[in-house]
């Protein structure tokens, strides 16, 4: 009788450090997990970003700088502009494209069966010069003709106006009681209005027309690489005639690179989390390794005496490790591709990527620190004498 007891007293503890050990190994794999995870999230949202100023918007940006025009005389900047031989071109606008910044107007089909709210930015006939927009057909602008429009493919579907035939078709824009004829001179190809999606996204149009109210830009192509001595130049020409309006020029790029801000500020938000976890999850791992080679140092000592080497120690050991990593890769990796799916690239109009290589290194790289950190304990471990172990156990 006290043999049973005892046997079932010997079961229950078993049981319990089994049930402790799985538990323990259950956590360890939960936090590997959330780690991969959030180190996962964060490296591919700064590959995002990166992706973001480099994407192609259907016109060129690199080196544009534009300029708040303020209440500056349109007429008089420009000559002052004109006297400037590092300005390539300019062309003065009512918005920076891909920023958004338009207004609406109610525009009408030809045959007034089609009623539709439209996007409505105003350009020169520099715009073609200066921001070159990629266009399906046409010309874009011609000089002083303020009935040239160029519009987006979704303005042409909202019409009912096939491509094919788009180029010199007439459109009405109604604004209070006034009516204008417009002509179709240019299709964009791809032209991204606003990077960030937006829930009122609306067809689009262009005009050729320079107006005291709405055009607020001008936005210059330098041919000079000296950009601080050309501006400068530009400064002296603006405080002429720009009474007490400050001078304020900004490159397009770091327009479009700030109309993103508040997404990745949230987003540096999460970033700044995700780190927070992942110390944490490495200390722990740090922890469970030096727990895991301490509570086998019999185990090693053994192995050691029978003459194994530290290699095929350290592979026993690491292989809980390398199984609970493979289990959080499974989990972690289709996890962030719906994050991003349903999360990240609805909030872009621009087509964006998860980066299969960015995925692999970032894995490698986490792995190798995990497995660095239990083969480091393990190591420490295995270096003590091993008489030492076995007459301390």
């Amino acid at each position: 009788g006290e043999f049973k007891m005892k046997k079932k007293i010997i079961r229950k503890k078993a049981g319990k450090q089994i049930s402790l050990s799985s538990i323990r190994k259950g956590l360890v794999g939960v936090q590997l997990c959330i780690s991969t995870l959030c180190i996962l999230f964060i490296v591919l949202i700064s590959d995002q970003k990166q992706q973001l100023l480099a994407a192609d918007l259907g016109f060129e940006t690199s080196g544009l700088i534009t300029i708040p025009t303020k209440k500056v005389d349109l007429d008089l900047l420009t000559a002052e502009l004109d006297k400037i031989p590092e300005i390539n071109s300019y062309t003065t606008t009512s918005m920076i494209p891909g920023t958004g910044g338009m207004t609406r107007r109610i525009l009408v089909s030809g045959n007034y069966q089609d009623t539709i709210s439209a996007r409505y930015g105003l350009a020169d006939d520099g715009f073609n010069t200066v921001y070159n927009p990629k266009l399906i057909s046409g010309t874009g602008f011609t000089k002083d003709r303020e009935d040239e429009i160029i519009v987006d493919e979704n303005f042409l579907k909202a019409m009912n106006i096939p491509l094919d035939s788009a180029l010199g078709s007439i459109v009405h824009i109604m604004h209070f009681d006034i009516q204008e004829d417009l002509q179709i001179t240019g299709v964009l190809d791809n032209y991204v209005y606003q990077a960030m999606s937006s829930s009122f996204a609306l067809p689009f149009i262009i005009r050729n027309q320079r107006d005291s109210l709405l055009t607020n830009k001008i936005t210059l192509k330098l041919t000079s690489s000296n950009v601080a001595l050309t501006l400068k130049k530009i400064e002296a020409g603006w405080s002429a005639i720009a009474g007490d309006n400050s001078f304020d020029p900004i490159f397009v790029d770091d327009q479009l690179e700030k109309s993103y801000d508040a997404f990745f500020n949230f987003m540096d938000m999460l970033k700044l989390a995700g780190i927070t976890v992942i110390i944490i999850a490495i200390l722990g791992q740090f922890g469970m390794a030096l727990y895991s080679a301490e509570s086998r140092v019999k185990e090693i000592g053994i192995r050691r005496v029978l003459g194994a080497q530290f290699h095929s120690i350290a592979k026993l050991i690491s292989k809980g490790s390398v199984k609970a990593l493979a289990i959080s890769a499974i989990i972690s990796v289709p996890l962030i591709y719906l994050i991003y799916q349903e999360l990240i690239f609805p909030s872009f109009t621009i087509h964006l990527d998860v980066s299969e290589m960015h995925i692999i290194l970032t894995l490698a790289t986490f792995w190798s620190i995990v497995l660095g950190i239990v083969i480091f304990q393990t190591w420490q471990t295995a270096k003590a004498n091993p008489s030492e172990s076995l007459r301390s156990e």
